[in-house]
């Protein structure tokens, strides 16, 4: 009896087991890449029981006495969920990466990761599903109002042309673009081919469109000399690091993605049509009231991109590999222009033992591009169809855009005034003919291979070798058919062919150290060595000037031989770089951190010059304070710290710049373009940051505050030379550009747990440039000589970088001078050679604000971004006014005139008001064209628009093989809050220093409509 009863209370006991010992088991993973999460918490909601995940994100956790709790996990860079147990014992939890907070490790110089709360200088990290969530064929372009004291100016040659980026302002006369780094080692960032004058403008692209933005796991911005003072004089306009994805250890997943967008003006010029030719055969449009169709409107396409990408994931404890294959396809609003893009990318990752590891990468990519317009007035369709004269039949001259001449036998051009014996104007011709028998095509070969080697030789001490090779062949090819106008081409056409070849090698060997020195003191140290070749060859044919032997046979050996050639050449450099560095990092308690960083290059830039053997040396140092950890502080401030910094960088000298060179060209000696006048220096830059981050509300608010003040002295001028010098100019080493600045960044999480979550962020800038000691006796540098042009960009002393000057009215309280005996306004003589300041491009402040809202499975991102201030010009408002097709001439042929308040001038004195408004035709045409009254055609660059909008729905049912579905609906750029300019002003015709903030008939930038579809198997 006794043992019946003690087995009735066992079976007793054991049937109460699952009801007071239940234990949950589930595993964390990422809803970017479904990787596993390890360290990730999970906790009892309103407990302190938790429990972390493995390194397989794995996790097992006691709810006894608890069947219906809720588990709150979270990690660093992740939204934070709930989930509701109810009584399950498997509870499997995907966690969103907030887009709006930084990673607690960001990757700093030479791919080493730190903690960010170590750091003495600014740096941001920005997670790769942010530039995935509306994709951009160049990435980079989504960082566009996501991280401060970055500007990016988009290129208005479409998809595939390179960005203008800048961190922290204009700094340089030479380049002003971040060095660009792949896990780690710093790669050609070189833009092909830019155009520095609007005649015919070319943007042979940059490398970043050549990477796929899903391969990309993180990217950090280093904005300051102190946070690239390890690379360099390559990292003195700051750096941007991609770290691409690698393999990982117990995954084994296939990524697939597909976005598809529609792609139309976002606007275009403002036209008019019921005021016709001015008179048979005139180029104007100043004639009677009549009826013309709106040809424009029909023109552009609904342009489509089509971004593929499929990814294959898989690793063990040995060996971890990562490939992918990506597509894009772009079909331009320009008619005929195409862009094919094609990029393979594998990294193998492998743990040979122990201590010894191998990284190896290989990007190789293929595109070509069909009919790039850029701008500019040459070989640009739009110049012929915006000031195409009112009243004649567009539609005739598209549809017989050619005709057959029984003279010549060949088809030639069919335009209003272009034809047998009439050569037409430089700036216009047939759009059709211009996008069939004016063609351009561009090719870029792209081989990126990297391998790294690292050696453990105990737990705090490593070396790393790596060495890596950037390969890039570009083509392009231009045939301009017979009958093309005649100052763009010869009799028989014109044929273009360069071939331009770039290799960077780099290889670098770093040892690396991690040792507490004492119960509270850390060391940790870097000391390497790095040498960085770059060779560019280019070869030149141009058959201008010599013409073709047979019309239309567009090949080397149809070209006439001849002096005359426009290009028979071939240009190129050599420049090696040699590098010594080293950089010791002291933390006292992980409290106070001391950085102190040092580099001494060798460039083979400064040959005949002392500094060839001495080299130039730089050094940064910086102080961090982490007051949560000094100081008790009030409870709402979860942390909180402060840094300041200092560092002093050099920069080397163009190739060749320290002697003259001799060039040819189509069998002719080019003289040198110039000579040192003395020995040159290295450029030197002075950066100060100071900052300061603070956490509120268990990190749920931050704030990053940043104050810069950047000095780059020793500017290398190329200045006019004296008469008798032998050269036509002399490099000098003078002047002075200074940007300082505020970069504030804030965060709230304005919504935590619960089915909604509402994170929104919100970053400014503020930079003032100044420049002086300009070494000519104006004062002034010019960036973009004005020619025949009413404009130029120019350094002035007490300016800033990239001034634009051109011609204004001449005016008594505030009202204009005209001359009575022919209605023209009058030019202000005063300035250097009557051209005074109109403005500057560059923004006075910037704003971006980004939100992410999930609801359930929905996401919603929504970017608002800004720039206040500026100014920017237009070039191709001044034509169409001149022309009289600009609605602005007929509203002011409506009203009976100009209704500007004027005087009459006279000798010299003003002889009393106006009377009347002015007529329309003598106004527009002396004000407008390329060499009128710029000042009439400045404008505010005070923008503000929608830049990007998606929501996501993430498929709660999918087929066991699928682990997770995702479909989008996502659009970029779609409207202006306001705008004041007739153009984008973030568009521009150049990467380079020169057209900035200047439109001369640049394609209208687009709005994109599209949808997205993600899925991992």
């Amino acid at each position: 009896m006794k043992k019946s009863l003690l087995g009735l209370v066992a079976l007793l006991l054991l049937a109460s087991v699952p009801v007071y010992a239940q234990s949950v088991t589930g595993k964390v993973t990422s809803a970017t890449d479904g990787a596993p999460i390890p360290g990730a918490s999970v906790l009892i909601k309103g407990t302190s029981i938790g429990t972390a995940t493995d390194t397989g994100g794995n996790f097992t956790l006691d709810v006894s006495g608890s069947p219906n709790s809720v588990l709150v996990v979270s990690f660093i860079g992740f939204l934070t969920q709930e989930v509701s147990v109810q009584s399950q014992t498997t509870v499997n939890v995907v966690l969103q990466e907030d887009a709006t907070q930084l990673s607690e490790v960001v990757v700093t110089a030479l791919g080493i990761e730190k903690d960010s709360k170590t750091l003495t200088y600014s740096a941001q990290q920005v997670g790769g599903s942010q530039l995935t969530t509306a994709k951009d064929v160049n990435f980079v372009n989504s960082l566009a109002g996501k991280v401060p004291g970055l500007t990016i100016n988009r290129s208005s040659a479409g998809p595939g042309g390179s960005a203008r980026i800048l961190l922290r302002g204009q700094k340089s006369t030479r380049d002003n673009q971040p060095l660009l780094v792949i896990d780690g080692v710093p790669i050609s960032s070189t833009n092909a081919d830019q155009t520095g004058d609007i005649w015919s403008t070319r943007d042979g692209g940059d490398i970043l469109s050549m990477i796929n933005p899903e391969d990309i796991e993180s990217m950090s911005v280093l904005k300051g000399a102190t946070a690239s003072t390890l690379y360099g004089s390559l990292g003195q306009n700051g750096v941007i690091l991609i770290t691409t994805k690698k393999g990982k250890n117990g995954v084994a997943k296939v990524d697939f993605s597909s976005n598809i967008t529609f792609d139309s003006p976002l606007f275009r010029p403002d036209l008019q049509y019921e005021y016709l030719q001015t008179g048979e055969g005139a180029a104007y449009s100043w004639g009677p009231k009549g009826a013309s169709k709106d040809h424009v409107k029909s023109f552009f396409n609904t342009g489509t991109t089509w971004i593929n990408s499929v990814s294959v994931t898989a690793g063990n404890e040995k060996s971890q590999t990562y490939l992918s294959y990506s597509n894009t396809a772009n079909n331009g609003i320009m008619p005929t222009s195409t862009f094919d893009q094609h990029t393979i990318n594998l990294r193998q990752t492998a743990h040979v033992s122990d201590k010894f590891s191998i990284d190896g990468n290989a990007i190789l990519g293929y595109q070509k591009n069909h009919n790039r317009v850029t701008g500019g007035l040459y070989f640009n369709p739009l110049t012929g169809l915006y000031l195409f004269p009112r009243g004649q039949d567009f539609d005739y001259y598209k549809d017989q855009s050619e005709y057959f001449s029984p003279t010549r036998q060949i088809y030639l051009q069919n335009w209003w005034n272009i034809s047998e014996g009439e050569p037409g104007l430089d700036y216009q011709q047939n759009p059709y003919w211009i996008l069939n028998r004016d063609q351009n095509d561009q090719t870029r070969q792209n081989v990126f291979v990297s391998l790294g080697l690292t050696y453990d030789f105990t737990d705090w001490l490593k070396l790393q070798v790596r060495g890596n090779v950037s390969d890039i062949v570009d083509e392009y090819e231009q045939k301009a058919h017979a009958s093309t106008q005649a100052t763009l081409a010869d009799a028989n056409g014109r044929y273009v062919l360069q071939e331009g070849h770039s290799t960077v090698r780099y290889a670098d060997a770093i040892m690396t150290g991690n040792r507490p020195l004492a119960e509270k003191i850390g060391l940790t140290f870097t000391a390497g060595a790095s040498i960085r070749r770059e060779k560019f060859v280019q070869d030149n044919l141009d058959s201008k000037g010599a013409d073709l032997a047979f019309a239309n046979v567009f090949t080397t050996g149809a070209v006439n031989p001849g002096i005359g050639m426009n290009a028979l050449n071939r240009k190129g450099h050599e420049l090696e770089t040699q590098g010594l560095f080293g950089s010791v990092s002291l933390d006292y308690n992980k409290a106070i951190y001391v950085d102190l960083s040092a580099r001494n290059d060798w460039s083979s830039s400064f040959a005949f010059t002392s500094n060839l053997s001495s080299g130039f040396f730089y050094y940064s140092g910086g102080v961090n304070f982490i007051l949560t950890e000094l100081a008790k502080l009030p409870e709402a401030i979860s942390f909180a710290k402060i840094r300041g910094s200092y560092a002093k960088i050099g920069n080397g000298l163009p190739a060749y710049a320290t002697s003259e060179t001799l060039t040819y060209n189509a069998g002719k000696l080019v003289q040198s373009e110039f000579r040192p006048a003395g020995e040159l220096e290295p450029e030197e830059q002075n950066t100060v940051e100071v900052g300061t981050e603070v956490r509120f509300m268990e990190d749920r608010l931050t704030f990053d505050l940043t104050l810069y003040k950047i000095e780059n002295k020793n500017q290398f001028f190329n200045i006019q030379a004296t008469r008798g010098a032998g050269v036509p100019k002399l490099g000098v080493n003078v002047g002075s550009v200074e940007n300082k600045g505020i970069e504030l960044a804030i965060g709230y999480e304005v919504l935590r747990g619960g089915d909604v979550k509402w994170n929104t962020s919100l970053n400014y800038t503020k930079n003032v440039n100044s420049v002086s000691g300009i070494p000519l006796g104006n004062g002034m540098y010019p960036l973009s000589e004005p020619g025949n042009n009413s404009y130029g960009l120019f350094l002035t002393e007490g300016g800033s970088f990239g001034d634009i000057y051109g011609k204004k009215f001449l005016r008594f309280d505030g009202k204009i001078a005209i001359d009575p005996a022919t209605g023209k306004p009058v030019v202000d003589p005063a300035g250097s050679g009557g051209f005074q300041f109109l403005g500057n491009p560059m923004p006075k402040y910037s704003i971006g604000w980004n939100n992410t809202v999930g609801y359930k499975n929905f996401t919603l991102n929504v970017l608002i971004d800004g720039r206040v201030g500026g100014k920017v010009m237009s070039l191709t408002q001044a034509l169409l006014d001149e022309h009289g097709v600009s609605q602005a001439t007929a509203d002011a042929r409506n009203n009976g005139g100009v209704d500007i308040p004027a005087v009459d001038y006279v000798n010299g004195q003003v002889v009393g008001d106006h009377d009347g408004p002015l007529d329309a035709a003598t106004f527009f045409q002396t004000v407008g064209g390329r060499s009128g009254i710029s000042e009439y055609y400045v404008y505010s660059a005070t923008n503000f628009r929608l830049r990007e909008l998606s929501l996501s729905y993430r498929l709660p049912v999918t087929p066991k093989f699928v682990k997770d579905i995702r479909v989008s609906v996502v659009g970029r750029n779609l409207f202006f809050f306001q705008k004041d300019a007739p153009f984008d002003p973030e568009m521009s015709m150049s990467s380079g220093n020169g057209l900035q903030g200047v439109d001369a008939f640049g394609i209208p930038s687009t709005r994109s409509i599209g949808f997205g579809l993600k899925c991992t198997f």
